[in-house]
């Protein structure tokens, strides 16, 4: 439902200020170190991709939620929980997700 929330809130008058809020992945929050190597493939173009994300974390648990620009301008609202005893392993799996998405993610033939 985090997800419907975030895309909910995207027709909200408060959107913007909203979405300039979310830390930068690769700039400042705690995915301030995450996704560099990602990132500096988009450096040549004029509208970089970004991912706006909060992170979260409990015991045996890390969360991912916020949005993703899209190297094509296509914007995407992401939410992903890893709950494991080992979810702290689990980072580069969202990591991957986020390259994902910046990439363009599905194939829209694909996607449902």
């Amino acid at each position: 439902h985090l997800t419907q929330l975030l895309v909910a809130a995207r027709n909200l008058s408060v959107a913007d200020t909203f979405y300039n809020s979310l830390p930068i992945a690769g700039t400042d929050g705690t995915m301030k170190n995450r996704l560099m190597a990602h990132l500096r493939k988009f450096l040549h173009l004029k509208k970089k991709p970004e991912a706006r994300i909060k992170t979260g974390a409990l015991v045996d648990v890390r969360a991912i939620s916020g949005y993703v620009m899209s190297k094509s301008g296509k914007m995407y609202a992401v939410t992903s929980f890893i709950n494991h005893p080992n979810a702290l392993k689990g980072l580069d799996a969202h990591d991957q997700l986020l390259a994902w998405l910046l990439n363009d993610g599905p194939d829209p033939k694909q996607a449902r």
